[in-house]
């Protein structure tokens, strides 16, 4: 029988969460002679050592890393399938995942987007400052947690741009050539994907919001992803009203502030559900995610001439 997908995992230090996701993979509802995976290990401290077991299992290695726009390409280049469905090794398929792919799929056109959702075991830890993906419908990010592309779409718009060094808007970026291209983007709510529920400290989230300054590339490329912004400038709602709070303060004028602030707070208040008490305790932490936000997206406004503040 010949190959109908093939999965590409591009993965970097993190070993259990690849064991979790391959041990998934093992269990879907297709036979194992119908899909491969190519784990790409994008320059591990400790290189990938799996047992493939009864998937038909390949691992690449790049020596360095290279981020995963790269791991993703080298991935699918090598791939012998049609169809090629991405997965991140924070992640985990449901059984009747790739089943739910191939019955989305469709030529060389259509691109796939299956469902994220938290891991149900990790439900428990879900709060507003917990780090997850949740895609409940086609989305303008063409989220690479859970996304299949046909394999020669991939060949005719080139892939990943792999000047995006990490997980930063590499993906929305294709998505956004691919449709240009003449790509259609179909909905799969059966091919479920399972995302990790992370507690990250202040320090975390600061670093994981540093990153994505690359991504304000990403609307340079492509003015039509503005339309995932708020009033097609602002990354996040709570951001303009923080601006304008802290050019109040600037003017002292602090009657003005607290006046803008109110709508500000007013996000917060019905995102904890009027746990007025919760809320108190994380509203400092969201103040400096919040405002190392608007840092990371001035700056990437200035290095790629571009306004997302």
């Amino acid at each position: 029988m010949s190959l109908e997908l093939s999965v590409v995992v591009p993965t970097h230090d993190r070993p259990q969460g690849l064991s979790r996701l391959l041990a998934a993979l093992r269990r879907q509802t297709i036979g194992p002679d119908r899909f491969e995976a190519i784990v790409v290990d994008d320059g591990s401290r400790v290189p990938v050592s799996v047992e493939p077991g009864d998937l038909r299992l390949r691992v690449l290695r790049h020596d360095r890393p290279r981020g995963p726009a790269a791991a993703r390409n080298s991935g699918w280049r090598a791939a012998r399938a049609e169809t090629v469905a991405f997965i991140d090794d924070d992640c985990a398929p449901a059984e009747g995942w790739l089943e739910g792919v191939l019955r989305a799929a469709d030529g060389e056109r259509v691109v796939v987007q299956g469902r994220v959702a938290p891991m149900p075991d990790q439900l428990a830890r879900l709060r507003p400052l917990s780090h997850t993906i949740e895609v409940g419908d086609v989305s303008p990010l063409f989220v690479s947690a859970n996304i299949a592309y046909p394999r020669a779409l991939l060949e005719r718009v080139g892939g990943f741009d792999e000047r995006f060094r990490r997980a930063c808007g590499e993906d929305a970026e294709l998505g956004a050539r691919a449709t240009g291209a003449g790509a259609i983007a179909r909905f799969a709510p059966d091919a479920l994907v399972y995302h990790e529920v992370r507690e990250l400290s202040l320090a975390e989230q600061i670093r994981h919001t540093l990153k994505w300054t690359d991504a304000v590339g990403a609307l340079a490329m492509h003015p039509e992803l503005r339309g995932l912004l708020v009033w097609r400038v602002f990354w996040k709602p709570t951001h303009p009203w923080l601006l304008a709070a802290l050019a109040a303060l600037l003017a002292r004028r602090p009657r003005s502030a607290a006046l803008v602030l109110a709508p500000y707070l007013l996000h917060y208040v019905r995102l904890y559900e009027r746990d007025l008490r919760a809320l108190a305790g994380a509203l400092p932490s969201h103040l400096v995610i919040d405002a190392s936000e608007i840092a990371t997206a001035i700056a990437g406004s200035v290095r790629h001439r571009t306004l997302m503040p």
